[in-house]
C-alpha cells in the first residue's frame, strides 16, 4: 500500500455542493495516508489542507511561498 495520495487538478469542474463533499473526504483520507499532495486552482480546497505551497509568477520569473 502506497502512503502518498496525489490528485492533480482534480476539482475545477464540481459545483459547491460536491467540493463540500470533497474537502470532507479528504479529511477522512488524512487517516490512511501519510501525505495527500493537491494541486489545485480551486479556494475551497486550499482552505480545507494543512500547509499550502503557492507557485506565484512574476512578469519574468516565479516565487515559491510556503504557508504553514
Amino acid at each position: 500500500k502506497s502512503d502518498m495520495f496525489i490528485v492533480d487538478e482534480g476539482f475545477g469542474a464540481l459545483d459547491p455542493q460536491n467540493l463540500e463533499s470533497v474537502t470532507s473526504l479528504l479529511k477522512k483520507l488524512k487517516s490512511y495516508y501519510r501525505l495527500i499532495l493537491v494541486i489545485s486552482h480551486v479556494d475551497v480546497i486550499k482552505d480545507s489542507v494543512d500547509d499550502i505551497i503557492e507557485i506565484r509568477k512574476s512578469s519574468n520569473d516565479s516565487k515559491v511561498v510556503y504557508e504553514w
